[in-house]
C-alpha cells in the first residue's frame, strides 16, 4: 500500500505478506530541495518477487478451496474467479487468499 502522510509531508509505502495479518515496516520517502529524494529505510532488505500471471487453465482447475468446494469470485478483491494460492494445512478457509491478492 502507498499513501501520503500530510503531517510528515512524506510518502509511506509498505506491503503485506500473504501469510501474515500484519503490514510490513514502513518505507518513508521525503522530497528534498532541487528534486533530490531523501529516504529512510527501516529494517533489513529482503528479496521479493511477484508470481506469474494467472492462466486460463489455473482459472479452470484451481478455483476450489482446500475442501474441494468450487469458489466463485474472490472475497478480498474484485477478482471474478478465485484461484487458490499456496496455503498451510489446517489454515482457516477465510485466511486463504486468491492468487491475485
Amino acid at each position: 500500500r502507498l499513501f501520503y502522510d500530510e503531517q510528515e509531508d512524506a510518502v509511506i509505502s509498505n506491503f503485506k505478506n500473504i501469510q501474515s495479518l500484519d503490514w510490513g515496516r514502513d518505507i518513508i520517502a521525503k522530497k528534498g530541495g532541487d528534486e533530490e529524494v531523501l529516504t529512510t529505510l527501516l529494517g533489513r532488505w529482503i528479496t521479493v518477487s511477484t508470481a506469474a500471471p494467472v492462466t486460463d487453465r489455473e482459472e479452470e482447475e484451481s478455483c476450489y478451496d482446500p475442501l474441494c468446494n468450487k469458489r466463485g469470485k474472490c472475497q478480498r478483491c474484485s477478482c471474478q474467479i478465485f484461484v487458490i494460492s499456496e496455503h498451510l494445512l489446517g489454515q482457516e478457509l477465510e485466511d486463504i487468499c486468491c492468487r491475485r491478492c
